[in-house]
């Protein structure tokens, strides 16, 4: 059974910070797809992985893969192996238009 989450904002014109979209916790899945639109220019997704600290409880991310959207055309990124814990994060890479940002992650 496919289980998946998904992501709806309103990007504003400008810089914003990086901000996390979704945390995604991959517990019996061995697959994910994750897929973004941005009507904005200038926009970017980042994937990370996230380890989970046993000891002192703070978790720790690394960067997977950083992707500077085009604007209105869809990108879709699949990982064909269980990833533990995902998080994508959105951001700008320059002064954005504004538009809508549309993440999904879809996972079997």
């Amino acid at each position: 059974m496919a289980m998946g989450t998904r992501f709806r904002t309103t990007l504003a014109s400008g810089n914003i910070s990086e901000t996390t979209a979704f945390d995604y916790d991959m517990t019996r899945e061995s697959k994910i797809t994750i897929c973004a639109l941005s009507a904005s220019t200038n926009s970017r997704i980042t994937i990370y992985y996230i380890f989970h600290e046993d000891v002192d409880g703070v978790d720790e991310q690394s960067q997977v893969q950083q992707i500077d959207l085009t604007q209105n055309v869809l990108t879709i990124v699949n990982f064909d192996f269980p990833m533990g814990t995902v998080r994508v994060t959105y951001d700008d890479s320059a002064s954005m238009s504004g538009g809508a940002l549309r993440i999904d992650a879809r996972a079997v």
